[in-house]
């Protein structure tokens, strides 16, 4: 017989959370773990998505720049490029190619400070996903001692020589699955919710939609599923669409 979960257990949290998830739970559950993975996983995309402006805009500013300036950056890759523009010295070049080389060091320096910013953010990240590789472990024993399938799954694993911790490997990729799928499977955020009825009560095209806001469609799909959402775009968005 199974044992009685207490409050504490992650199967019940587990299961609260794909309750709300599926619209079942009367209120949210509170987990800050969550919540913490969330802005973590918020801050590094944003400092993430700050570097690669910032290096586009360091290939843009070569386009243009002073022809010994660009003759001599140019051809390097990316990670070569920033090392050597954050180490150049402006101070030594004519007036002009002084003046473009202190911005692309500029450029350079931020690229790099987002870089160990988002690595920093990483290291965190994975911390709190080693916790939850625990629960999931919890999860997996818990299902093998008290769920039909589960044991039966087990038994033919076992039939086919599978040792415990492999069969354990397994049914935490198998989970890990059945989460992530509840979670981006046809959820939307709050916030974002609005945005494709406001669009179809409009009679406003995908298509139409993608135009206006200068994106792929599938970008602006994202964003009103709250798959991969871009908050940025959910802003612009939401304001395009009360006005039209």
């Amino acid at each position: 017989m199974c044992r009685r979960r207490g409050k504490s257990d992650p199967i019940d949290a587990y299961e609260a959370a794909r309750a709300v998830l599926s619209e079942r739970a009367a209120a949210a559950v509170k987990d800050e773990s969550i919540e913490a993975l969330r802005a973590l996983n918020n801050a590094r995309r944003s400092a993430v998505k700050a570097r690669t402006a910032a290096v586009n805009q360091i290939q843009h500013m070569l386009i243009t720049a002073p022809v010994p300036v660009r003759e001599k950056y140019r051809p390097m890759n990316d990670t070569r490029l920033v090392t050597a523009l954050a180490a150049c010295r402006p101070s030594t070049q004519e007036s002009t190619a002084r003046v473009v080389l202190t911005a692309l060091k500029a450029l350079a320096q931020r690229h790099q400070y987002l870089t160990s910013q988002a690595v920093a953010l990483q290291e965190q990240i994975r911390d709190l996903a080693r916790a939850a590789n625990r629960a999931l472990h919890t999860i997996a024993l818990v299902r093998m001692s008290c769920d039909a399938r589960t044991r039966d799954y087990v038994r033919a694993q076992r039939a086919k020589g599978r040792t415990q911790p492999e069969i354990l490997r397994l049914l935490k990729s198998a989970i890990a699955r059945e989460v992530f799928m509840t979670l981006t499977r046809g959820l939307v955020a709050r916030e974002l919710a609005d945005l494709r009825p406001a669009r179809q009560a409009k009679n406003i095209t995908l298509r139409a939609a993608a135009i206006a806001m200068n994106t792929h469609p599938n970008k602006v799909l994202r964003t009103e599923r709250g798959t991969f959402p871009d908050y940025d775009l959910a802003q612009r968005y939401r304001a395009w669409l009360n006005a039209a």
